[in-house]
């Protein structure tokens, strides 16, 4: 399990965007390639995802990841 390297807001900011976007985490799952028990892991924040991970989403949800002082944001890329 990796620990401490992305911003705690993360797991809540996915959530939302997976919400938004009218996903179940099972089809969130689906897309992004993992099993939904590991995408649960991360959306509660048992487990912390790495950069690596991150970025396997944005380039399988479409989305733009902000930080900045407020926080960490999941905003759906512009096409």
């Amino acid at each position: 399990m990796t620990t401490g390297t992305t911003h705690p807001g993360l797991a809540q900011a996915l959530r939302q965007y997976i919400e938004s976007r009218g996903w179940t985490q099972k089809q969130a799952a689906e897309t992004a390639g993992l099993p939904a028990s590991t995408l649960n892991q991360y959306l509660s924040g048992a487990r912390v995802p790495g950069w690596a991970q991150v970025v396997r989403f944005r380039d399988a949800w479409g989305f733009r990841l902000v930080l900045g002082p407020e926080g960490v944001s999941v905003e759906k890329a512009t096409e």
